[in-house]
């Protein structure tokens, strides 16, 4: 807003007034004065210089006239002239000027013009600095015309500068004030309009909307053949947007729209669609949208009109039309693409053509990879997928990473309930109760809309499957039912509740909350599943009598629910305890016919076979059963009905079909849970017909639980404790392999045992225990092919404890057993580096140069090589170290590369050697130019060239140094500066290199040698004083340094 503001030029505001301020005062003693022809003629030259605005000029001649003629009767007017130019120039000595005129000529007659461009000189200071407290300062000064001056007539323009620097200052409702006294108290200023632009603009920028329109209006009425009229209309249009007067903004910005020689009409043009399309005249918006792009083509807006013409034609349900809109934005690859590629794949999608519209946004999440659409494309995207069955799994793991990666995003929340939802449909119960957790522990999702749904996601995926929590169920549609008593869920969330507390065997209370939530229950459906949720609970709480009331109730409210099968078993359940045979009998034959394809058939089938056998209904109980294991071989009832059927024969004392009846049984389900007895009662048959030998097998088993063959024990125990370590149940593993060896230390696979108990140590956070474990395989096995790397890990234990000399002698301990190629070379390289964390940089050296050879192709040669250098680096054995250096800066490794460049740059410096050293810190400081050492590495490279005689090219680099970093070596590089101006006789300029590092930084090494340098500089230049006061220094503040004594000569030899 800073730009427009300044209307009036400081030169506008000087011509308006320069005709006041040419005038000669004279005093009252001027009849008997004698006017200086001289003096008169320099004051004209000077005037005019002025008038033909040669400020700088004029200024010169003014300083003079000013200087030669002080008592002249013309003098205020000089040193107010003195102040214009200076001014006019953009000189600060301005505000000085016209402080001191204000302070020396309290009877000059334009004083009130002097104030005026006190302010002006100071507002030109603060535009320059950008200081909230120069435009504050510029304000008092402005403020003090109309104070003090109230009559002149520059008090317009004081008050609207003076508001100008208040808004710059930050006070913008200030401002607001201070413009609104101008309009008031100078309604006929040519200011107005200028002033009334500010207010309402600014108004407008702290959301004043409803006083902008009036400012904006009030311009309109008094000016309207003001140049700005379009624009305040424009203007005026978005203030009424602001307060949701879009009729009334549509015609202001058409009004503006169709001003031809308006610069923002196709801007106003863009806004008058935008009020179309928030009164929801989408086609009419985008019409407008798309018109802008034939009337201006060169607008800058029109990639943004189109797009917001395909939302439009998107909203409207007018696909096609949004299409061709959308891709042309699309395809121009402008900022408005990223969001027109997420608009088109919506509309792609619409259009049923989801393979397209995942294309197009895979193409916009590649090419806008940092706009701030990439959450909308990628979620457009995800959506696309899921319109694709087969992939629709797809979508639950990409809603969930979604969430994730943009969980600051507003579509978090949709993305986190849609993989909840979704998983639920695809029967994904543990992902849908983990995003649904997700959803309802997220804080920020708290109000969130779809809060209710996903509470009854998350609930209804607690209902069912493995891991079913129905109390956690239970909680979740209660606040639903509490918080969103009206929400579409809430019915069949009062019923879910009952089922809740009837699964967990509440069924009181579960038949108390039904009974009180049947009025609530409209659906015939609700109704059924409410009564016999009710039915359920008498029947498991024996009541039977009134679950037979509850359950035939369920059964008139809807006959035809599609759970009927459910009540028509219940039922029959019901009368069995009732001592009602038949008439369960009939209940169950009515579900097998009613519904042949029930999921409850089997289970159906099977309750008939109990009750017929119970009756010693045999036959007709074998055959009941038959029909489970003939049309549900898989179900969950068959192996029960297998039994069954094989125990009717039993009791019928048909052992052989009974045993041809077990072995079908213990053949095809022999994880059932009626194995064991399956045995158990196959022993019988086999013993009940004579053949003890089959019997003594079957019953053995049926002893499986205890078994006397310890090694089958312990190898089951083994593998037990490999399949829990295969199911990451480190608890389990541990504990069975420290029984397994307990029971049996010498078992046949110990070492296995004991590697796996390690590794379940370590898996499960137990790092000690686990180093233990591995030590006792090696110690105990020695000859094991595993004992070369349990040292490996015991001595990687010791090293990150940092137990040197232990990682060391489990190191050799390894070595000593392994020979793989691979295990040995991480064994010397382990070794090495803890030699080298002990400072044991010889035996380090040795270490890793001998695995270096011996393994010269190994993953670990890089790591190795550049180890060896640091190792004889830290022995000061720098020559020896850069071949080692050298091998590491050719492999080129992203972990070493830089730092091998500045050692061997190091060395070079140690070893004299400049060009290397040069070379090496050349190359660091363009191929790692944000290297953390890089001031450091410069001053070594600046160190090269001074040593090599290339002082200016030294300087040059030791500046750089000083740019770079405050730290000891921007010191020295500076006084390295000083050293070569010295060496170039460069005497005025090294003294100031030298004490800038004695001055600007807090190292005594470096202030006490810049003072005693800069004192050698003034000895050279002749000028002992300066040269005494540093040495000096040195002497006095530095008494313990070398050089101590070495000032002291030099200040005798002064004297």
């Amino acid at each position: 807003m800073s730009d427009h503001r300044r209307l009036l030029t400081i030169a506008v505001l000087y011509c308006a007034v320069l005709s006041h301020f040419t005038v000669t005062l004279r005093p009252a003693f001027a009849q008997e004065a004698v006017v200086d022809p001289v003096a008169t003629r320099e004051y004209a030259v000077a005037l005019g210089f002025q008038k033909k605005k040669l400020f700088e000029q004029a200024a010169v001649r003014w300083t003079q006239f000013i200087a030669k003629y002080a008592k002249d009767e013309r003098i205020a007017n000089a040193h107010y002239h003195l102040g214009v130019c200076q001014l006019q120039s953009g000189k600060t000595d301005a505000v000085g000027t016209f402080r001191g005129v204000l302070s020396q000529f309290a009877k000059f007659e334009h004083r009130h013009a002097v104030q005026f461009n006190l302010g002006l000189a100071l507002y030109n200071g603060a535009l320059a600095s950008k200081k909230p407290e120069d435009f504050r300062a510029a304000a008092a000064e402005f403020a003090k015309v109309p104070a003090l001056f109230g009559q002149s007539e520059h008090v317009p323009s004081a008050l609207y500068y003076q508001a100008e620097c208040v808004f710059q200052a930050g006070d913008k409702p200030g401002a607001i004030t201070i413009y609104q006294n101008l309009v008031s108290q100078h309604a006929n200023s040519p200011l107005l309009p200028t002033a009334l632009f500010a207010l309402a603009t600014t108004q407008q920028e702290i959301e004043k909307h409803a006083e902008a329109v009036q400012a904006w209006q009030s311009l309109l009425q008094k000016f309207p053949q003001d140049s700005k009229v379009a624009e305040c209309r424009l203007r005026l249009g978005l203030a009424l947007t602001a307060l949701a007067k879009h009729a009334e903004a549509e015609k202001e910005f058409a009004t503006a729209a169709a001003v031809k020689e308006f610069a923002m009409a196709d801007l106003a043009l863009f806004h008058q669609a935008r009020s179309k399309h928030e009164q929801d005249q989408l086609p009419q918006a985008a019409d407008l949208f798309e018109s802008l792009q034939n009337r201006f083509k060169e607008s800058p807006y029109i990639p943004i009109s189109l797009l917001e013409a395909g939302k439009c034609r998107f909203l409207a349900n007018q696909f096609p039309q949004a299409q061709n809109a959308l891709k042309v934005v699309v395809d121009t690859k402008a900022n408005e693409s990223a969001e027109a590629a997420w608009w088109l794949g919506r509309t792609m999608i619409q259009l049923k053509q989801a393979a397209a519209a995942i294309g197009i946004l895979d193409k916009a999440i590649a090419d806008w990879q940092q706009s701030e659409f990439v959450p909308e494309l990628q979620f457009t995207r995800i959506e696309a997928i899921y319109e694709d069955e087969k992939r629709r799994p797809e979508t639950v793991t990409l809603y969930g990473q979604f969430a994730d990666k943009f969980a600051a995003d507003e579509l978090s929340a949709d993305a986190r309930y849609r993989a909840a939802l979704t998983a639920l449909l695809i029967n994904d119960l543990p992902v849908a109760r983990q995003q649904s957790d997700a959803f309802l522990n997220n804080a920020a999702f708290a109000k969130h809309a779809l809060l209710p749904d996903a509470l009854f996601a998350a609930a209804e995926s607690q209902i069912v499957g493995d891991g079913a929590d129905f109390a956690k169920a239970e909680a979740f549609y209660r606040r639903l039912i509490a918080e969103f008593a009206e929400h579409a869920h809430a019915p069949r969330s009062h019923v879910r509740i009952g089922f809740c507390l009837y699964t967990r065997d509440q069924h009181d209370p579960a038949i108390a909350f039904l009974n009180a939530a049947m009025p609530k229950l409209k659906e015939p459906e609700l109704v059924a599943e409410a009564q016999y949720l009710i039915g359920v609970s008498y029947l498991n709480s024996k009541r039977p009598a009134e679950a037979i009331k509850s359950l035939r109730a369920s059964r008139q409210a809807k006959g035809d629910w599609v759970r009927g099968d459910e009540v028509l078993l219940s039922l029959a359940n019901a009368l069995t305890e009732t001592e009602q045979p038949d008439p369960a009998i009939a209940e169950l034959n009515q579900l097998n016919q009613k519904y042949p394809k029930s999921e409850f058939a089997d289970r159906a089938w099977y309750r008939l076979g109990e009750i017929q056998a119970q009756q010693q209904k045999f036959d007709p109980a074998v055959a009941a059963f038959q029909q489970v294991l003939a049309n549900f071989p898989q179900g969950e009832f068959a192996s029960a009905a297998a039994y069954g059927s094989a125990s009717a024969m039993f009791d019928k004392t048909d052992y052989n079909s009974a045993i041809n009846q077990l072995n079908i049984l213990l053949g095809k389900y022999p994880q059932s849970p009626v194995a064991t007895n399956a045995y158990y009662l196959r022993g019988l048959s086999q013993y009940r017909n004579n053949n003890h030998t089959a019997a003594v097998t079957d019953l053995a088993e049926f002893l499986k639980r205890n078994p006397t063959d310890e090694n089958a024990k312990l190898d089951a125990r083994y593998s037990l404790a490999l399949c829990h370590a295969g199911l990451k149940q480190h608890a389990q593993t541990i504990q069975i392999a420290n029984e397994l060896l307990q029971a049996k230390p010498d078992y046949v696979s110990a070492d296995k045992v004991w590697y796996e108990l390690a590794f379940a140590y370590s898996e499960n956070k137990q790092p000690k225990e686990s180093t233990d474990a591995f030590r006792q395989l090696a110690s105990k096995f020695p000859d094991s092919e595993l004992a070369g790397e349990c040292w490996l890990r015991v001595a990687g234990f010791h090293a990150d404890e940092q137990q040197h000399p232990e990682s060391i002698a489990a190191c050799d301990q390894g070595l000593a057993k392994t020979k793989d190629d691979k295990l040995r070379e991480q064994l010397l390289f382990r070794k090495g580096s803890s030699q080298f964390a002990k400072d044991g940089f010889a035996e380090a050296a040795a270490t890793l140069q001998a695995q270096v050879s011996q393994h010269p192709a190994g993953s670990l040669l890089v790591d190795a090589t550049w180890l060896v250098a640091e190792s004889l680096f830290r022995q000061k054995k720098f020559q020896e170290s850069l071949p080692w250096y050298q091998k590491t800066i050719a492999a080129k490794p992203e972990k070493y590369h830089a730092r091998a460049l500045y050692r061997t740059g190091t060395c070079g410096n140690e070893l004299r050697q400049w060009p290397l050293s040069q070379q090496h810190f050349d190359a660091l400081s363009k191929q790692f130019p944000k290297y953390e050492q890089l001031p450091e590495a410069l001053y070594g490279l600046g160190f090269a060239l001074q040593n090599q005689n290339q002082l200016d090219p030294a300087i040059l680099v030791y500046e750089r140094v000083t740019k770079e970093t405050n730290t000891e070596s921007a010191a020295k590089a500076r006084f390295m500066m000083g050293e070569c101006a010295f060496a170039q006789k460069k005497y005025d300029v090294a003294w100031e290199h030298f004490l800038e590092a004695a001055l600007g930084y807090p190292y005594p090494e470096w202030q006490a040698l810049g003072h005693f340098e800069a004192g050698r500089c003034f000895i050279e230049l002749k000028m002992p004083e300066k040269a005494r006061e540093s040495l000096q220094t040195v002497v006095e503040k530095f008494p313990q340094h070398a050089r101590a004594k070495d000032a002291a000569k030099l200040l005798a030899g002064l004297k």
